[in-house]
């Protein structure tokens, strides 16, 4: 019995029926001995006690039998959220109503005939009804007073000596906020959707009624901490690509990924409509996916340069999100070349950097400003045009790079800032151009592929300003080579989408009212140079963007990221951890904190007799987040963390034993 005392769940129960069990024993001891003789009182006076004492324990048995199925009103099964609710339904017709019925004839015999006992009657209802009944709703209610006198730092001050700010999980009371039921009859047309991301599902123990979908309700970003082969697709990532109701761009080095959330984050019948406002549809799924439940009014683009989704690429020109008479198109011309030649710290002189950016900038500024041909108005053409490459032969030649610089220094557009930025080169002598040459040559190598100029060449498929609208959300899947040098080439590929498309978000005049979700999945292979997620975990928040990182560990994250950017993002961030290390572990253990646990009775306890213990051991953690476990730790940005029971996009059982529902 102490060991289901010491969770909620289980305290819940049993705090009810010991309720109803303690009033039933002091009702008995104040029937059976009444104080005071009642037997010379009139008839009506007997009459009401009676009624009124039977209509309240009546009415009482239905507040009883509420608290126990509230919990279950928000079970993920329809039929016992539906059971729950006609029991209650049926316990207030049987005895709710006849319960007022039966106050309502007492107050009627006390009006009537006998208002001059008052007193009495009023003494004895106390002893009969009122005591009994206030000892068992004290006692019935007491879990949660506790929970939420444990929540409080005040009285967790007070009251509970040692407790850390975040020591302990978060009770019943906090996890409720997060929790929302998904029903097992799927709305239609557009199936289950949320504007939050699924934790999992609360634990028994927890809430009384395990089984309850959590959601993370917070404005926050996301990171998973996760080791490869601990279910991250199928247990976290498979279920917020199905769910999430708004736009989002979800990068992975896994075709997979695409292949499985396109066909359900695309609605068919935008192809189907003639009507529709777009330019481009984007991945038509009507052949291949077999998705009975669409996200309505969403369209996905694949881009794909390597070929390795079943769904057809999409292309996109970065310089078509430029609009040279827009007062922000420096700031994006700044992004897409940051890209291109981002901050490298290992460098001692940043000059190698920031010179060969800034030409690079220029000649892009150049192209949008002076080309008249559409089709040259790409990155790849600004790389050319950059290195000093003819365009009539094909060849590079030191006289046509010299004189597109002097064309970069006579152009005055975009408020000086091509000349500002070309001029800067034109002053070096002929040793320091041929480093910032050099340089030029290294990072615009990508824009040689033949698979990424089919890329940029070509006319946009879509915007990314068209990400963030409500009605017509839309995905894009960048998918990346697994590894090699096809993963090394396409980098800056992926890295100049990430850099311009956060910026486009900063800029945006209008936040989304669903937030814009960002997932980096495997993100150690690819970001340790982006540096739009390094600094913007704060303000790309407030425009109404959620990062989602997917790392398999906390030193992956800070290898990285480096230690301020890890942190700095993790103040920001909602962290779930399973399948954890035994670093990382340690990290959980330590955040969770230590408390006193004092030993002795009464005088005696004192911190002299006392031990300091955690609330959770690294062992215990790899222990209960090992590969083989169902359990996830949440750590809300906001909250005390939670413990969860993870859950898959269908019920699966891996090789290991593991069940997720």
């Amino acid at each position: 019995m102490f060991l289901l005392w010491r969770h909620h769940g289980y305290r819940k129960l049993s705090c009810v029926l010991a309720a109803r069990l303690v009033c039933h024993i002091v009702r008995w001891f104040c029937t059976f001995s009444p104080p005071g003789d009642w037997s010379s009182w009139p008839t009506s006076a007997r009459m009401a006690v009676k009624n009124i004492s039977t209509g309240t324990y009546d009415i009482v048995f239905c507040l009883w039998l509420f608290l126990v199925l509230q919990p279950l009103w928000k079970y993920p099964n329809l039929w016992v959220r539906s059971g729950a609710r006609g029991l209650l339904a049926v316990a207030a017709l049987v005895y709710g109503l006849p319960g007022i019925r039966w106050i309502s004839l007492g107050m009627g015999s006390w009006l009537n005939g006998s208002v001059g006992w008052s007193p009495q009657i009023g003494w004895l209802l106390f002893w009969i009804v009122g005591l009994p009944v206030s000892a068992a709703t004290l006692v019935a209610f007491l879990p949660d007073l506790i929970a939420q006198i444990q929540a409080n730092p005040t009285y967790r001050r007070l009251f509970v000596s040692g407790r850390g700010h975040a020591a302990g999980w978060l009770g019943p009371v906090g996890i409720r906020r997060f929790t929302k039921p998904l029903p097992l009859i799927v709305p239609t047309p557009g199936g289950h959707r949320s504007p939050h991301l699924h934790l999992g599902r609360s634990l028994f123990e927890s809430t009384f009624a395990g089984g309850q979908d959590v959601w993370l309700k917070e404005n926050s970003h996301f990171v998973t901490y996760a080791r490869a082969g601990s279910g991250k697709f199928v247990t976290s990532i498979a279920n917020n690509l199905a769910m999430y109701q708004g736009s989002g761009i979800f990068t992975s080095l896994k075709p997979e990924l695409a292949d499985f959330a396109v066909g359900r984050r695309t609605d068919p019948t935008l192809f189907e409509d003639d009507n529709h406002p777009f330019k481009h549809l984007g991945t038509d799924t009507r052949e291949l996916s077999r998705t009975t439940c669409n996200l309505p009014g969403g369209r996905s683009f694949v881009l794909d340069p390597t070929h390795q989704s079943v769904w057809a690429g999409s292309c996109h020109n970065f310089l078509s999100e430029v609009d040279i008479r827009d007062p922000g198109a420096v700031g994006l011309i700044t992004a897409i070349a940051e890209a291109s030649f981002p901050d490298n710290p290992q460098q001692r002189d940043p000059f190698w950097i920031m010179a060969p950016r800034g030409l690079f900038a220029a000649s892009i500024g150049h192209i949008l400003t002076t080309e008249r041909n559409p089709r040259l108005r790409n990155l790849a053409n600004c790389a050319r045009f950059c290195m000093g490459i003819d365009p009539k032969t094909g060849n590079a030649d030191p006289d046509v790079f010299k004189m597109n610089l002097i064309t970069l220094m006579q152009n005055g557009r975009l408020g000086g800032f091509i000349q500002r930025s070309a001029a800067a080169i034109g002053q070096v002598g002929p040793e320091a151009m041929g480093g910032i040459f050099a340089e030029l040559e290294r990072h615009t190598r990508w824009l040689a592929d033949t698979r990424i100029q089919q890329q940029v060449e070509r006319e946009s498929d879509f915007s990314y300003q068209e990400l963030g609208d409500d009605e017509y959300p839309v995905s894009v899947f960048p998918i990346l080579p697994r590894g090699g040098p096809d993963l090394v080439q396409l980098i800056p590929w992926l890295r100049t989408h990430i850099e311009l498309s956060m910026a486009i978000f900063e800029n945006k005049r209008e936040r989304p009212q669903t937030e814009i979700l960002t997932l980096f999945d495997e993100f150690r292979q690819y970001g340790q140079r982006i540096n739009a997620i390094r600094r913007g975990a704060t303000t790309l928040r407030e425009a109404g963007v959620k990062l989602w990182v997917v790392v398999q560990s906390r030193p992956s994250l800070v290898e990285t990221l480096g230690k301020d950017g890890a942190d700095e993002l993790e103040s920001c961030s909602a962290l779930e951890f399973f399948g954890t290390d035994q670093e990382t572990a340690e990290k959980i253990a330590r955040a969770l904190g230590r408390y006193t646990l004092k030993n002795g009775r009464g005088w005696q306890r004192s911190a002299t007799n006392s031990q300091i213990i955690d609330v959770v051991t690294p062992a215990e953690v790899m222990h209960e987040l090992r590969k083989g476990s169902d359990i996830k730790y949440v750590f809300p940005a906001t909250l005390p963390p939670m413990r969860l029971r993870r859950a898959a996009y269908k019920p699966l059982t891996t090789e290991e034993g593991v069940r997720y529902g």
